[in-house]
């Protein structure tokens, strides 16, 4: 009989893991389409918003028509639609990388086992593609906020009699995904980080010896340099109105046209820092599938330990969510503070994983097919 139940429950698990695979096998095939599709759509939207602009410019350059001459501010608008189209592409890029990286996950977490990986269990696979990015909008924000957060305004601007908004616009020059809210132990007398390259584990690049070489990919840089090209272009279509009106003596229009173009470089200059800074992180930091997929496996740890807490909580069931959001922010804003080790944070973890899967089967449920 107990020969007869073993077999039993062999074939169970084979059929669990069958189903398994079966489950991974279409979200990952779901996460190329998506991250594929993300990626052509910020190709098409450059090339398009290009065109068009390219066309713009065409129509709108007359030098010989001097009562044409104020079209050429038509190089404004232009150039914010090409900087915002520079913003929508690395948004589209962080959203291809956070898929692939979850692909990466599921292929690394394949040769883990629960016995001998501290902080994973097996078990882990099988959560939900929506209840995953559930707790990455939690986890992965309070890291980042972590990593790449401002000083406080308050601290940094005193009694200054600005708008917040102002300061706060200004201030964002300096500070553009920098790496700034840490303790001051990890930091020297120069205010720089003192951090060996395992602590940096999210900065590839940072772990190459003399005689390596690491390179992400250069396509985002090319469209996104193509772009700002032509903004630059389109800022000095409109920059030559106030250097013809000073041509022609009216010094008070020439003045009004060269201050709107100064505004309008403070903003394309903003968006061009912010773009390049992003696109680094995005290409070989924090925000690299690399990174991303380490991320993965910490955000599903987090996950199923706060189902556990939630379970402990309420006299060992779960009758529903309640405080789910707030218990997963207590452990992200735990990780964050160990965030330069997170192997240690595992091992750390590892316990609550154990007492999570030891006393919580309802966790091995079998996911389902995309139907």
């Amino acid at each position: 009989m107990g020969t007869v139940n073993q077999s039993a429950e062999e074939l169970r698990a084979l059929d669990a893991r069958r189903l398994q695979l079966e489950y991974e096998d279409k979200l990952i095939e779901r996460i190329r389409a998506e991250a594929s599709e993300v990626k052509d759509c910020f190709t098409r939207y450059s090339f398009q918003s290009i065109a068009l602009v390219s066309a713009i410019l065409g129509i709108a350059f007359r030098p010989s028509d001097t009562s044409m001459l104020w079209s050429g501010f038509v190089g404004i608008p232009l150039a914010i639609l090409l900087m915002t189209v520079a913003s929508i592409g690395t948004h589209k890029y962080a959203t291809a990388n956070r898929l692939l990286g979850y692909e990466l996950h599921l292929q690394r977490t394949a040769r883990y086992s629960s016995e001998s990986s501290p902080g994973w269990h097996v078990q882990m696979r099988s959560m939900g593609w929506e209840e995953g990015m559930r707790a990455w909008r939690i986890v992965q924000a309070t890291v980042f906020n972590y990593l790449f957060k401002s000083h406080d305004l308050r601290k940094s601007t005193g009694n200054v009699n600005l708008p917040r908004r102002m300061v706060r616009w200004i201030w964002s020059f300096v500070t553009i995904l920098r790496i700034e809210q840490l303790p001051r132990s990890l930091r020297n007398s120069e205010g720089k980080l003192v951090l060996v390259p395992e602590e940096r584990w999210f900065e590839t690049r940072s772990h190459m010896l003399d005689g390596m070489a690491y390179y992400p990919g250069g396509y985002l840089h090319t469209i996104l340099n193509v772009v700002y090209l032509v903004a630059a272009l389109c800022i000095v279509f409109a920059a030559s109105v106030g250097a013809q009106l000073f041509h022609d003596g009216q010094q008070a229009e020439g003045l009004f046209a060269y201050s709107a173009v100064l505004v309008i470089m403070g903003i394309c200059f903003k968006t061009l820092f912010h773009s390049y800074r992003r696109r680094t992180v995005l290409e070989e930091g924090f925000l690299s599938i690399n990174s991303c997929a380490v991320l993965w496996q910490i955000i599903a740890c987090a996950h199923f330990v706060t189902l556990h807490r939630l379970r402990v909580a309420h006299g060992g069931v779960l009758p529903y969510y309640k405080d789910y959001s707030r218990t997963l922010g207590e452990i992200a804003r735990d990780f964050a503070d160990h965030v330069f080790d997170p192997y240690a944070w595992l091992q750390k973890m590892d316990p609550s994983v154990r007492a999570a899967f030891a006393h919580d089967p309802q966790d091995q449920i079998r996911p389902k097919g995309f139907s």
